[in-house]
């Protein structure tokens, strides 16, 4: 519960106004360790697929040129923008 109040110090002051037993502090404080947990998880595993096959996808793609690199993109763009504005 410590570590709650410290987080949101205001937490004490809301609950004697609202009446909320300790214990009910108690339950709110882990179901917020609870969510926080399964987040971490949940993230955890999208970021190890986007590592292990999103990234090596969108690799294979680029250099197969089936689509743009982020430099191309960025070289499409400039162009776009530079040649109306600076007559190149």
């Amino acid at each position: 519960m410590s570590l709650t109040i410290s987080k949101s110090p205001t937490l004490p002051l809301y609950a004697d106004n609202l009446g909320i037993l300790v214990s009910e502090i108690g339950f709110i404080a882990a179901s917020f360790t609870i969510v926080g947990i399964s987040t971490n998880i949940i993230a955890g595993i999208l970021s190890d697929t986007w590592r292990n096959i999103v990234y090596p996808l969108l690799t294979k793609l680029i250099e197969w040129k089936l689509i743009l690199s982020r430099h191309e993109v960025l070289e499409e763009i400039k162009i776009a923008y530079v040649t109306p504005q600076r007559g190149l």
